[in-house]
């Protein structure tokens, strides 16, 4: 006889985080334009190799990027740290999922602001209000969003680990978010 079923929720969010991501990515490109016939052929990234960065609020770890052959999508992880977060924005052309792997925080998807535990799962079609805040305590979440782009607008507004952060005024951050497609919301 088998070993009982968990009674944990968790691998049913992660199994639609990746279908999104497998739905995303697998999407036919727009009229026009042309498939590559150099296509990647899949990979294992080897959990000390993912592109890590820092800024004000915690850690971005950027695990797929076209930067790692990987053009339909971009995947990562962030450790917001406690009594930081991130502003409420949108992105005018993509579709973003987070997955909470660790801690708790509060979420805001549209108008809706909601407690966020381990195990949660939140998809943000392009175009919706969202951001995230980590009151109490830190929060980890694992992002995919597609098409790519978030990718560079982390790798161009962070630093790696041990180089001094980078400060922005509030006007540099919008001018940097519309090069990328991010709106942050007006107060």
């Amino acid at each position: 006889m088998g070993m009982p079923m968990s009674t944990r929720t968790t691998p049913v969010p992660l199994l639609c985080l990746a279908t999104l991501v497998l739905a995303c990515a697998s999407e036919q490109p727009p009229a026009g334009d042309t498939p590559s016939t150099d296509l990647a052929e899949g990979y294992v990234l080897d959990a000390g190799h993912p592109e890590t960065l820092v800024g004000g609020n915690g850690e971005v770890t950027i695990i797929a990027s076209p930067k790692t052959d990987s053009d339909h999508f971009a995947m990562g992880t962030q450790v917001l740290r406690a009594g930081t977060g991130i502003p409420v924005h949108r992105h005018e052309h993509a579709d973003e999922a987070f997955f909470v792997h660790e801690g708790k925080g509060v979420g805001i998807v549209g108008e809706s602001r909601r407690a966020l535990v381990e195990g949660d799962a939140l998809y943000v079609p392009r175009g919706v209000w969202h951001g995230f805040s980590a009151e109490n305590e830190d929060l980890e979440v694992v992002w995919v969003i597609a098409p790519p782009g978030l990718d560079d607008f982390l790798r161009e507004t962070r630093v790696p680990p041990g180089t001094p952060l980078l400060s922005f005024t509030p006007e540099e951050m919008e001018q940097i978010g519309l090069k990328h497609g991010i709106r942050n919301r007006p107060d």
